[in-house]
């Protein structure tokens, strides 16, 4: 049972990093959430506990660590330009 709710606790953290770094990207705007152990984890999707959504979940948050990470950023005459690799 603790194992669950840690699950649950895991995937409400994941789904606000999303949420956060969405809201910033689209604003143009620093994320707040910082990236951990389990932003970084692309296994946490494959655990026996693991919902069929986990998957896409994981998906996004590899998605968007990578997108943050590959581009950079820089201030141009007051406006965030972000460089995205096509």
């Amino acid at each position: 049972m603790t194992e669950r709710i840690i699950r649950n606790r895991q995937r409400l953290w994941l789904h606000l990093f999303l949420w956060d770094s969405n809201l910033s990207l689209a604003f143009g705007k620093a994320t707040r959430f910082s990236q951990d152990y389990l932003t970084r984890d692309e296994t946490w999707c494959f655990h026996s506990l693991a919902t069929v959504s986990d998957l896409v979940t994981t998906a996004c948050v590899v998605l968007r660590r990578k997108m943050v990470s590959e581009c950079p950023i820089s201030l141009n005459q007051g406006w965030i330009v972000r460089c995205i690799a096509i």
